[in-house]
């Protein structure tokens, strides 16, 4: 080599750059890690290994090592791997820090690559350069191929928001932009690195080289692995975030991305819990910055204000995000369900008769295992393909490849086999109870279906707000079981199933109107009436605005939730007497009642304590009166709370009813009783759905 060639190579060395390797009990696989580093093209670097507390022989492997490159700390304590990489910097004497995991393996030209690219297109504003990742057989890439080239160098802060792009092990940093930032944050158990570099990403440009320059292995115990605690790191980056997330327009898309993230690893309703918690502390940050009591402080008042709407803008991307699956309708989407469930209908069958002659004939297996086996094998890829339609689909998927690779090892054993036939025989059934219900009518589109199993969203925020459904009995799944045809709840379904029943005598329409608790604009409920009435030749919708117009000629009056929220309960039935015409019928519907047994709980159903709960109006709609704070309501003495829409009485049915035959009218309870119960198993309903049907009495009977 020549004066020249030396002078070059060193000049184009001339940078020092520290690889930190934190380590704990994973001697085993740390010498394939170390090793790498090692054998780099790149030769000036020092490699930092941070053992974090390891008892196993770690400590007597690094001192046996003799390159003096390698420098060697020890945590007395285990910190966990955000504390030992900010270690490992603090002490690194180089200007760039690569960070390496102690089960993975660079390939020899990574960091000078990294340097070729840094070189030739870095500036003063950049703070680090990126690679391609792709784990050890796996198909996909890191970040995905389907991202745009633009979405992944200089500008990436915005869609970094989404997705966890770089990987903390595929960086090359500026150590100066590292202490800047704070290095990693060390209250965050998994991901750290994916909310470090989304910092940076926020402040620095940053390039990328699409070229995978590692090896990633998938080992036990990786920190990947632990899933809860990713979901608490993205619930952090959505707290912190907020308003980078809002100003791209892109809140929902992110709460959207984790509860899906929530659902592949098998932990939705921690997902949920999590969510619904941080809502609660955004709440208490409100009130600690002067909710209430610093009303002529401009200053803490707008961060009052600030914190109250970030938590009601999460917690409404959080039930937008909860009915997204049951929202999206459409005939296609029915039409797969249904197919699949015929297909493993069939599986299951096949597989009983399967097993049932093997079990008359054992002989039978050894004659003719082979056959036996492929068609085995080939149900087993059946099922697998339609386990995205499971509860959680990664670990049924999973499930499934492990019989296949079970039944692949133990072809030749007759005992394998039939165990294999068995589990296979088990997951066909839960798989086919998890895609939905036995085929039902669904009462608004009259279409056959089968309706899609509820996520955990319904039952973790009853829990969440104080209900563990041993004193509350909730009568309708609402927006959870909807029809995949249609898209229409079980509530909505259980109502216009009554409504076909209501028909004129004479040839004038019937007048149908819904109040509802909600704001002015024609939501939820109401819309799904007007479209119902639109396609009803003797029906006429009655809009909110349009309801004073017609006080006394109501045939039809909805009712939605209004008794639970307004500060006197007591005017509603009059409104309704008011509004309902000679002969009509007026639905009661609530969410839940309170069992008979739990009376006590009811006990202070005062609406004097109702000082800011929302209050009636002659429009058909419970709006917030102007000035009121729906958040001030929560803790008023006997109001119940439930659900995320804050605070809300709850009746006991036999409380209810009283109260509404005080208020001059017949009650009917329209149930399993009035519908019959071929009716309800036919149309699917839940055994306790039921709502209440009001009529005028006459005026010699008040």
């Amino acid at each position: 080599m020549d004066g020249k060639t030396i002078e070059a190579k060193d000049e184009e060395q001339s940078q020092l750059i520290s690889v930190i390797i934190p380590t704990y009990n994973r001697v085993g696989l740390l010498e394939r890690s170390v090793k790498s580093v090692l054998s780099q093209t790149y030769t000036n670097l020092e490699l930092l290994i941070i053992d974090d507390g390891s008892n196993d022989a770690t400590e007597e492997f690094v001192k046996g090592l003799s390159d003096k490159r390698i420098r060697y700390y020890r945590n007395e304590r285990n910190m966990g791997s955000a504390a030992s990489r900010n270690r490992g910097a603090s002490l690194a004497g180089g200007e760039l820090l690569a960070f390496q995991d102690d089960d993975d393996e660079w390939l020899p030209n990574k960091l000078m690559r990294l340097m070729e690219v840094w070189k030739n297109e870095g500036s003063a504003e950049t703070g680090m350069i990126y690679h391609e990742m792709q784990e050890q057989g796996a198909s996909t890439f890191i970040p995905s191929k389907d991202f745009p080239l633009e979405w992944k160098s200089k500008e990436i802060f915005r869609y970094m928001l989404l997705y966890p792009m770089i990987g903390a092990t595929a960086s090359l940093i500026r150590k100066s932009c590292l202490d800047e930032l704070g290095g990693f944050n060390e209250k965050l158990k998994s991901i750290e690195d994916y909310e470090f570099y989304l910092r940076m990403a926020g402040k620095y440009r940053i390039l990328f080289v699409e070229e995978p320059l590692m090896i990633i292995y998938d080992t036990p115990g990786s920190v990947n692995k632990r899933f809860k605690s990713k979901i608490d790191t993205e619930l952090y980056v959505l707290y912190t975030m907020y308003d980078s997330l809002c100003r791209y327009d892109i809140l929902q898309k992110k709460v959207n991305l984790i509860r899906q993230q929530a659902e592949n690893y098998d932990c939705e309703d921690y997902f949920y819990e999590q969510a619904l918690q941080l809502c609660e502390r955004l709440k208490e940050e409100a009130y600690g910055n002067g909710a209430e009591e610093n009303a002529g402080n401009n200053h803490k008042r707008a961060d009052a204000a600030y914190y109250l709407d970030k938590g009601r803008r999460i917690r409404e991307c959080i039930s937008n995000a909860a009915r997204e699956m049951g929202c999206d309708g459409g005939g296609d989407r029915a039409e797969y369900y249904q197919n699949a469930a015929g297909q493993i209908q069939r599986v299951v069958e096949g597989l009983a008769r399967l097993q049932e002659n093997l079990n008359k004939n054992p002989a039978a297996l050894s004659k003719n295992k082979m056959d036996v086996v492929a068609a085995l094998s080939d149900i087993i890829k059946s099922l697998g393909d339609y386990t995205d339609l499971a509860l959680h689909p990664a670990p049924q998927k999973q499930r499934m490849d492990e019989l296949l690779e079970k039944l692949t090892e133990g072809r030749d054993f007759n005992g394998v086999i039939k165990a294999v036939l068995d589990d296979a025989l088990k997951e066909a059934k839960k798989l086919l109870s998890q895609i939905g219900k036995a085929k039902c009518l669904c009462t608004v589109c009259g279409k056959e279906v089968r309706f899609l199993p509820p996520s955990p969203y319904k039952r973790v925020i009853r829990e969440h707000y104080g209900y563990k459904g041993e004193s509350v009995e909730f009568l309708f799944e609402g927006e959870e079981d909807r029809c995949p045809v249609c898209g229409a709840p079980e509530n909505i379904r259980f109502l216009l199933g009554f409504l076909e029943d209501v028909q004129p005598e004479s040839d004038e329409k019937l007048k149908i109107c819904c109040i509802e608790a909600s704001d002015d604009k024609e939501t939820g409920m109401q819309e799904w009436i007007r479209k119902y009435a639109s396609i009803k030749e003797y029906m006429e919708y009655v809009s909110p605005k349009d309801i004073e117009a017609a006080e006394g000629k109501i045939d039809v009056i909805v009712c939605i939730d209004v008794l639970e929220w307004v500060a006197d309960d007591t005017k509603i039935p009059e409104k309704i007497r008011e509004l309902l015409g000679e002969g009509g019928v007026c639905i009661v519907m609530t969410q839940a009642l309170l069992k008979e047994a739990y009376a006590d709980l009811a006990e202070g159903n005062s609406v004097d304590s109702a000082k800011s709960v929302s209050s009636g109006s002659a429009t058909g709609t419970l709006g917030k009166e102007s000035g009121e704070n729906e958040d001030e309501a929560y803790g008023a003495v006997g109001l119940k709370r439930f659900g995320l829409e804050g605070v809300r009485r709850i009746y006991r049915e036999s409380e209810l009813a009283a109260k509404l035959e005080e208020a001059g009218f017949n009650v009917e309870i329209v149930d399993e009783n009035w519908f019959g119960r071929d009716y309800y198993e036919q149309c699917g309903f839940g055994e306790k759905a039921k709502m209440f049907m009001l009529t005028k009495k006459l005026q010699r009977d008040i």
